[in-house]
């Protein structure tokens, strides 16, 4: 008898046993639950985060592009309108000089275009 008792308190205390690690298991379970919903909502605000960040920077270059559209259109129409009032003056000279300097800044301005362009595809590929 003392041998059944021994075995059916060794049965209860591993019962019990068991019962604590089910119990610390689904605790565990809860905590990791509550942490993968925290790093999720985290990981949502970052990701919304970034694009608004995206956007303002993409709302920033259309920006610059359209005014630096604008301020080469003036510059066009300025030089125009000097040469149409040079030709009125019939000064052909100065009619000369600034196409001259206009097609070396529009030749500039494409070489360095050029340039920038190869410049990002290098360091586009570079990046990969």
């Amino acid at each position: 008898m003392v041998r059944s008792e021994t075995y059916a308190n060794s049965v209860e205390l591993f019962l019990e046993n068991q019962r604590t690690e089910l119990e610390l298991s689904k605790q565990k379970l809860e905590i990791d639950r509550e942490v993968t919903s925290k790093n999720q909502e985290l990981e949502k605000l970052e990701l919304q985060q970034r694009l608004a960040g995206a956007e303002k920077w993409i709302d920033y270059d259309e920006r610059k592009h359209e005014r630096n559209w604008k301020y080469g259109i003036w510059v066009i129409i300025l030089m125009v309108l000097l040469c149409v009032y040079c030709l009125y003056l019939g000064k052909e000279e100065i009619v000369k000089e600034v196409l001259t300097t206009l097609g070396l800044l529009l030749g500039g301005g494409l070489g360095g275009y050029q340039l920038g362009i190869r410049k990002r595809d290098r360091n586009s590929i570079d990046s990969d």
